[in-house]
């Protein structure tokens, strides 16, 4: 019996090393695994970034044709009626009901409103359909900085000119009022535009600067400038 313990003693040795050999064995397996599906998942990420990436700007483009096919023709269809019902010291601020009844053409302009009922109807189509388009944007379906270079100034314009009755259906700024995404946009491609022509113009004054910097430096050059020998001063010469 003792002998059968003593065999099994001696043999249980180069078992659990093997044993444990197995198991580091797999969990290097394990490990390599682990690593391998991870950087599959990264590559997919990628994959998957890129694809929507991509979807995004074909997105826009549609985007852009629709604005330019729909939005744009029926814009100039209500031109002259847009321009009939602007208010004087018109600001863009709040686009709310209340902003505009502070202004003093408010009762004008409702009267002007008056028997205008088709244009006002489309009007609203007009809005209706840019809402539409805006929350594409808004909502980040689509990618506005692909729209902004080619739209976004005339996008704006469209807005302002429409601002009157976007007020009119604007109690409050709340969440659930009419028309949040369009003014949403409107207000970052303005600021964005804002901010362009700022830094366009400080660079043109940077610009004014240098150029009469480099004349003044000029001008001092020549008063500096030594007369040449044998040569007197204005005024100077003997009677």
């Amino acid at each position: 019996m003792r002998d059968i313990f003593e065999i099994i003693y001696f043999i249980s040795g180069p078992l659990l090393v093997l044993t444990s050999g197995l198991i580091l064995w797999q969990i290097k397996i394990a490990k390599s695994n682990l690593s391998a599906s991870y950087s599959l998942l990264e590559q997919e990420k990628k994959v998957m970034k890129i694809e929507s990436k991509r979807d995004s700007i074909e997105k826009s483009c549609q985007l852009i044709d629709r604005y330019l096919n729909e939005i744009v023709p029926l814009r100039w269809e209500l031109s002259g009626f847009l321009e009939s019902i602007q208010m004087t010291n018109q600001k863009f601020n709040s686009f709310t009901i209340i902003e505009i009844r502070k202004n003093p053409d408010y009762k004008n302009w409702l009267e002007k409103l008056k028997g205008k009922s088709d244009e006002t109807n489309k009007s609203m189509t007009l809005l209706n359909k840019i809402e539409t388009f805006t929350l594409f944007f808004t909502k980040g379906i689509a990618d506005e900085h692909v729209a902004f270079s080619s739209i976004s100034t005339s996008y704006c314009e469209i807005i302002e000119e429409l601002y009157p009755l976007i007020c009119l259906y604007r109690p409050d700024n709340q969440d659930n009022s009419y028309f949040n995404d369009i003014i949403e946009l409107y207000r970052l491609w303005k600021d964005r535009i804002n901010n362009i022509e700022n830094i366009k113009n400080q660079d043109t004054i940077e610009k004014e600067l240098a150029l009469l910097k480099t004349k003044l430096e000029t001008q001092k050059d020549i008063t500096r400038k030594p007369l040449r020998k044998g040569m007197k001063p204005l005024g100077t010469d003997d009677e």
